[in-house]
């Protein structure tokens, strides 16, 4: 059985496998209480992300790169 898109992205949150949307820039992303205890510690935790692209897209977005790279 294949799943669409949103079948999948909703079966991955009914397993507690992912957090519902959010907007990281508005909201930040969803933390456990240990790791807002590290950020209060002064050592804040690496937080993984990662972003769906709808199927509907048919390219990346032009430039799309992360902060962290540098452009070459």
């Amino acid at each position: 059985m294949e799943l669409s898109y949103y079948e999948w992205v909703k079966y991955g949150m009914d397993k507690g496998w992912c957090s519902e949307a959010v907007c990281v820039t508005h909201d930040g992303l969803p933390s456990t209480d240990s790791e807002m205890d590290e950020w209060e510690d002064g050592d804040p935790p690496c937080e993984f992300a990662l972003r769906l692209w709808p199927a509907s897209e048919k390219e990346l977005p032009v430039g799309l790169r992360s902060p962290a790279t540098p452009v070459v």
